[in-house]
């Protein structure tokens, strides 16, 4: 029987394994990355089937999409008329753990060989060549690898389709085979030689350094964090192929708090598609209710990546991960009270396994590290402690804050802040009482007067109580503070704008508007590097806004 996708469960989406998906399904739920698999589908028509292949590498963090996207480049070539003449896509394992000399790899492709031709129905073809796999004589290393190369190159021939090998993980095979380099590069250069595609956590040492075997061999290709549009085409097919309409009605009731959850979940694939699951659920609550079960799904993951690591690289992550923000690695030594050097080494080690990454930091001239997967930091914040909980939740809040008012077009109008009418209404109206917000809202109009008038000081009386206010009654009132905040950094009190917001009450909770002020203190956008990403986007909407345009300032 013929499986209905508008009739699977709620979680009949596949975070970790999308190999449990049929083809229909894998087909109909792939969105992230059409537009990267279009790219490589014209360059595989392109490709002279006589000629030397152009391979390609997929670099991305994990839960990129990168396993999806290999399997869906094996179905749409399987399904293209033209395509499915000149290739024959293998597939295999997300891991190849048993490669462990060039004869196993090899031997791997014989196998998928055979897993293709059971898959287009021809079961004798397949049966032959497993007899001969497994007559196979156990000859020393370089005679073994010669065979079942020999062989899997006559297979290729008998099909008349050339090999199209879609290698997961390539850089495990890398890592195992390195002295066999040159020998690989050597025979995917040949005209005619089957066709690499491998995908990666990171970048191949080989591939960058100048004497690597495969320098500038691949055709690179960077699977980045979704965009926010992306992320809402995700979460709408989903939606629509599995019959969560909840979910479809909360992008376009509220999309305030999908951006926020975009923000905090770093634009990953993977976690997109179990924030769908929790979003499928219908849970009321604040962004805080979504973000603790989305956690909750994760935790069983990262616990165990995390418990995998050695004892000294648990106290370099931890360290990163608390500091939260892009640190050199002396920050982190400092941090997690080990020797520089020796941090060096984990953080370099630690990076070649994609769990943490090199980024530019301000100055340029600095190297900073972070955590590579942001949820998976966000996961360890949540975990840590009280204080660094309530300063994430916090976060949250102002975020929710914010981009509700921005989605209502009222962060974009600062200047038209001192119009609005609750000060108007309790001049005019004899017997009007004002509510907090409303007469805070007041002190916040009349504070941008005075700092237009140069009177900072008069300013800073009157818009004082309300930043040692109740962080929810300030969270109603972004639009009137951002409008203050633009009023003193036009009259030149950045520097004082900046010491107004760290003694208050709001210092942590509004965090992205101290580094908006931060960065024009600087002069420069490329202050920014120093930030947490879930804390950049905001802050970089935030200076654009009290700037006036989104340019640095020189």
């Amino acid at each position: 029987m013929k499986r209905q996708l508008a009739n699977e469960p709620l979680y009949g989406v596949a975070a970790y394994n999308p190999g449990i998906l049929s083809k229909q399904e894998l087909i109909r739920l792939f969105v992230a990355r059409r537009v990267l698999l279009q790219q490589i589908i014209d360059d595989l028509n392109r490709e002279n089937p006589k000629g030397i292949p152009q391979h390609r590498l997929l670099v991305g963090a994990r839960g990129m999409g990168k396993t999806t996207l290999l399997r869906r480049i094996s179905y749409a070539v399987e399904d293209d008329e033209k395509l499915s003449r000149e290739w024959l896509p293998l597939t295999f394992p997300e891991e190849q753990y048993n490669v462990a000399r060039l004869s196993d790899l090899w031997l791997n492709c014989l196998d998928a060989v055979s897993d293709a031709l059971e898959r287009q129905g021809k079961h004798d073809e397949a049966g032959a060549l497993d007899e001969i796999i497994d007559a196979l004589p156990d000859d020393k290393e370089e005679e073994r690898a010669r065979k079942v190369l020999n062989l899997l190159l006559e297979q290729a021939q008998k099909t008349g389709q050339r090999l199209l090998l879609l290698f997961d993980n390539v850089d495990l095979i890398f890592e195992r085979l390195a002295k066999e380099h040159w020998t690989i590069r050597e025979m995917l250069s040949k005209e005619g030689a089957p066709l690499l595609i491998g995908a990666t956590s990171r970048p191949l040492e080989p591939t960058y350094e100048y004497q690597g075997a495969f320098y500038d061999f691949f055709k690179i290709s960077n699977l980045n964090k979704l965009q926010l549009d992306e992320m809402h085409e995700v979460l709408r097919t989903l939606a629509g192929e599995l019959n969560a309409p909840q979910v479809s009605k909360l992008l376009e009731q509220d999309p305030a708090r999908i951006r926020v959850l975009y923000d905090l979940t770093g634009g990953n694939p993977r976690t997109t598609v179990l924030l769908f699951s929790v979003l499928a659920q219908g849970i009321d609550g604040d962004v805080r209710s979504y973000l603790e079960r989305l956690l909750d799904q994760c935790t069983p993951l990262y616990k165990a990546r995390f418990e995998e690591l050695s004892s000294q690289s648990q106290q370099v992550v931890d360290a990163l991960a608390l500091h939260w923000d892009p640190a050199p690695a002396a920050t982190v030594a400092e941090r997690a009270r080990l020797d520089v050097n020796s941090t060096s080494s984990h953080l370099n080690r630690l990076s070649e396994q994609g769990i943490v990454e090199k980024v530019r930091l301000y100055p340029k001239k600095k190297t900073g590290f972070q955590i590579a997967e942001r949820f998976f930091n966000i996961w360890y914040l949540m975990r840590a402690s009280r204080r660094m909980r309530r300063k994430l939740i916090w976060l949250s809040k102002f975020l929710k804050s914010f981009y509700s008012q921005e989605y209502l077009h009222m962060g974009s109008e600062l200047d038209n802040a001192a119009q609005s009418g609750p000060c108007r209404i309790a001049e005019e109206v004899p017997g009007y009482k004002q509510s907090q917000t409303d007469e805070f809202s007041c002190k916040l109009k009349l504070a941008s007067i005075l700092a237009v008038n140069k009177k900072w000081a008069e300013a800073v009386a009157v818009v004082s109580p309300v930043l040692h206010s109740d962080s929810e009654v300030a969270d109603d009132l972004i639009q009137d503070v951002l409008s203050f905040f633009k009023s003193a950094v036009t009259s030149g009190y950045a520097n004082e704008s900046i010491t107004l917001l760290e003694q208050s009450e709001l210092d942590d909770s509004w965090r992205p508007v101290t580094e908006a002020l931060k960065a024009i203190q600087a002069g420069t956008t490329e202050y920014f590097f120093n930030i947490a990403p879930e804390v950049r986007s905001a802050a970089e909407e935030i200076y654009a806004m009290l700037t006036g345009n989104g340019e640095e300032k020189q």
